[in-house]
């Protein structure tokens, strides 16, 4: 909600060191290319939508939906989750 995601921005900039801070922390866990500044597309640490954004992982059934995208498909790519993430994603149960 609104709220809540004040009150993370709030402690991002006031207690935890800014953009910056979080910058350096994504660089250095591996998530963010130093010189890029793009999401890294490797096995470790795995970021699914970034390996298929970079092209390395294809979604099956996709096809479809990303050329109803039209004129923007070269700009944007659709990904899905999986069935079960799907399925699950209001779930209460800490599994989720």
């Amino acid at each position: 909600d609104a709220s809540s995601y004040r009150e993370a921005r709030r402690l991002l900039t006031e207690d935890l060191g800014g953009y910056k801070t979080l910058r350096e922390e994504l660089i250095r866990s591996g998530f963010v290319d130093d010189t890029t500044g793009d999401l890294t597309a490797s096995p470790n640490p795995f970021n699914i939508f970034a390996m298929i954004a970079a092209g390395k992982i294809e979604q099956p059934g996709m096809q479809e939906e990303q050329e109803r995208l039209g004129d923007f498909a070269a700009e944007y790519l659709i990904c899905c989750n999986r069935p079960v993430c799907d399925e699950y994603w209001d779930s209460e149960d800490p599994e989720w």
